[in-house]
C-alpha cells in the first residue's frame, strides 16, 4: 500500500511540474503585456525588444528550471509505468542517431568562436525536449494528464482576455477596427501572434476531441476562436476550421450509417477535399497579409528558393555539412531571396536547413515509431478515450501537427511542446494490461 501511495505521489509531483512548464512558458511575458496596455498598446508591440527586456532573466529561464527539475525527477524516481513497451529496438536506434547528429552540431559549436554562454543557450531547447520525452516514457499517466489539460484551460482564458484588451487598446489609441485583419495582431502574454494562436488552437483541439464533453466546452471553444481571430493567424484558423469540418463529417456519417444512407457518406468524403480547399482559400483571403495567395507569407517561397540554391550534399546533411554548425540560429548566412539569413519559420524548413534530409528523416521516423507503438492502459486511464473515437482524436492531432509544424518551430515552442509530446504518447493505440497493471494507474 505504501508503494502505491508513493508511486501516486511521484506521479502527481511530476505532472504538476509539467503544468508549471506550460504555464510559465505561456505567462512569461504577462507583466510585459500589462505594462504595454497601461502605456497604450503599440501596434508593433511583439517586435519591440525594449518590452521584452523588462522581464528579469530568472523569470525568462523559469521554464527551463522546471524542465530541468522534471528531467531529474523523471530519472531519479522509479518508473511509474508497468512496462515501457514502446522502447523497441528501432526506436532506440533512431534516438542514438539523433543524439549523434546533435552531438556533432554541439561539437562544431564548441570548436567555433562561440562563447560559452551562447553554447549553453543552444543546449536549452535540447534539455527541454529531452526532459519531456523522458517524462512521457517513464511517468505519463492519462488521468493526471487530463487534470493538466483542464488547468491549462485557465491559462488559455488569460490569453483570450489579453487578446481582447490589446485589440480594445488598438481600437481606442490607433483607430483600428475590431474586425481588422493583418494590421494589428494580438499576442496575449506571448511575444509573437502565431505562438499564441497555435497555443489556443491546441487548447481548442483538446476541448473538442480529448476532454469529456459538456456544454461549458462551447464557451471555451468560442473564446479560443475569438482569440485566434484577433491574432490573424491563418494556420490556427485553418486548424480550428478543419477540426470542426471533421467533427461535422463524423456526426453526419454516423447519422447516415444509422439510417443506412451509405451513398451520402461517400459523397461527403468525395467533396471533403474540395470543400477544405475552398475554406483554406477563404481564410487566406480574409487577411491583408494573404494577398489572395496560398503561398504568400514566405514559407513555401523560402523552401523553394533553398532547394534551388543548395547542393545535394548540403541538402542531405545540412547547410554546413556538420548538421547545423551553429544550432542556436535557424540557418546562418542563407542566400534565399538575397537575404543575409534564411528565415525558416517552420519546423520542416528548420530541420531541412539545419540537419538536411537525414535529420528530417530521423525526426519523422521517431514521430512515427512513437505514434504507432501500443501502450498499456487500464480503466482509469481510458477516461480520455470515452468521449470520442480514438481514430478521430488521432486525425485531429495530425491536422494540428501538420499546420503547426508548417508555421512555427516546435523545437523552440515551449508553451505547446510539453502538451504536444504528451498527447503524442497519450494517443497511441491501446492494449489491455495484465492483472497487476492497475496498481500503476
Amino acid at each position: 500500500m505504501l508503494d502505491i501511495i508513493s508511486l501516486r505521489r511521484t506521479t502527481v509531483i511530476l505532472h504538476v511540474l509539467l503544468f508549471l512548464i506550460v504555464a510559465s512558458s505561456a505567462l512569461t511575458y504577462w507583466p510585459v503585456a500589462s505594462y504595454a496596455l497601461n502605456g497604450h498598446w503599440h501596434p508593433e508591440y511583439y517586435k519591440l525588444s525594449s518590452y521584452i527586456s523588462l522581464v528579469p532573466f530568472w523569470q525568462k529561464t523559469l521554464k527551463d528550471l522546471f524542465a530541468l527539475c522534471l528531467l531529474i525527477g523523471s530519472l531519479s524516481f522509479a518508473s511509474t509505468r508497468r512496462k515501457d513497451d514502446f522502447w523497441v529496438p528501432d526506436l532506440n536506434i533512431s534516438y542514438v542517431l539523433c543524439f549523434a547528429v546533435l552531438g556533432l552540431a554541439i561539437a562544431r559549436s564548441v570548436t567555433s568562436e562561440l562563447g560559452l554562454s551562447t553554447i549553453l543557450m543552444s543546449l536549452r531547447p535540447i534539455v527541454f525536449t529531452v526532459s519531456i520525452l523522458v517524462f512521457c516514457h517513464r511517468h505519463l499517466n492519462l488521468s493526471y494528464l487530463r487534470a493538466v489539460l483542464e488547468a491549462t484551460n485557465i491559462v488559455a482564458v488569460i490569453q483570450v482576455i489579453y487578446a481582447l484588451l490589446q485589440r480594445q487598446s488598438a481600437f481606442a489609441n490607433n483607430g483600428v477596427s475590431w474586425l481588422s485583419r493583418g494590421i494589428i495582431r494580438s499576442v496575449g502574454t506571448f511575444t509573437e501572434p502565431n505562438s499564441m494562436a497555435l497555443f489556443l488552437a491546441l487548447i481548442f483541439y483538446v476541448n473538442l476531441y480529448i476532454l469529456p464533453w459538456n456544454k461549458g466546452r462551447y464557451i471555451l471553444l468560442l473564446a479560443c476562436s475569438i482569440g485566434i481571430f484577433l491574432t490573424d493567424s491563418r494556420a490556427a484558423l485553418a486548424v480550428i476550421c478543419l477540426l470542426i469540418i471533421e467533427k461535422l463529417v463524423l456526426a453526419m456519417s454516423h447519422s447516415s450509417s444509422s439510417r443506412g444512407s451509405q451513398p451520402l457518406v461517400l459523397i461527403l468524403l468525395l467533396f471533403l477535399p474540395v470543400f477544405t480547399f475552398l475554406v483554406m482559400q477563404q481564410i487566406n483571403a480574409t487577411t491583408a497579409r494573404g494577398a489572395n495567395s496560398l503561398t504568400y507569407g514566405g514559407r513555401l517561397e523560402i523552401i523553394q528558393g533553398y532547394l534551388g540554391e543548395v547542393g545535394i550534399v548540403a541538402l542531405s546533411f545540412g547547410q554546413y555539412l556538420g548538421f547545423g554548425s551553429n544550432i542556436i540560429q535557424t540557418v546562418q548566412s542563407g542566400t534565399a531571396h538575397g537575404s543575409t539569413f534564411f528565415l525558416a519559420d517552420s519546423t520542416w524548413a528548420s530541420l531541412l536547413s539545419q540537419f538536411g534530409l537525414l535529420g528530417l528523416f530521423l525526426a519523422v521516423r521517431i514521430f512515427y515509431l512513437v505514434w504507432k507503438s501500443p501502450q498499456l492502459v487500464n480503466g482509469e486511464e481510458m477516461i480520455m478515450h470515452h468521449s470520442t473515437n480514438l481514430l478521430h482524436q488521432r486525425i485531429g492531432f495530425l491536422t494540428y501537427f501538420f499546420f503547426a509544424s508548417s508555421t512555427i518551430i516546435l523545437f523552440e515552442f515551449y508553451a505547446v511542446l510539453p502538451l504536444f509530446l504528451s498527447l503524442l504518447f497519450a494517443l497511441r493505440p491501446s492494449i489491455l494490461p495484465d492483472a497487476n497493471a492497475s496498481m500503476y494507474a
